[in-house]
């Protein structure tokens, strides 16, 4: 009689643990799915003349340059030793007389804006 009420009270309190996670679960997830994604500001920039990629201390990594015409996101503008750099993700820096802003042309033929980016 002991092993079987221990046996059934092991199964009840196993079952309830379970289905109070469960309820949980299912609570947080529709607060995951309120939540809606916050992008960082970014500033498009394409690049005037190749350029190489630094790290945070302003040194040259070793990987191919970046070519001319090469469209970017910006994160921010930092000074590196007296130069300015813009952090363009991960670590990677470029200097910023490499880069010219891109201008958003807005138009009254949306067809039109599409041709002038």
């Amino acid at each position: 009689m002991k092993k079987i009420n221990k046996k059934l009270l092991t199964s009840i309190a196993g079952i309830v643990l379970l289905s109070i996670g469960f309820v949980s679960l299912s609570s947080e997830s529709s607060s995951i799915a309120s939540v809606q994604k916050v992008n960082a500001a970014t500033t498009k920039v394409q690049l005037k003349s190749n350029a190489y990629v630094y790290t945070k201390q302003g040194v040259r990594k070793r990987v191919k340059s970046l070519k001319k015409g090469r469209i970017l996101n910006a994160y921010s503008l930092v000074t590196i030793k007296g130069t300015k750099y813009y952090n363009i993700g991960k670590g990677r820096y470029i200097k910023k007389t490499n880069v010219q802003k891109r201008q958003l042309y807005i138009s009254l033929f949306p067809a039109l804006c599409y041709y002038m980016l």
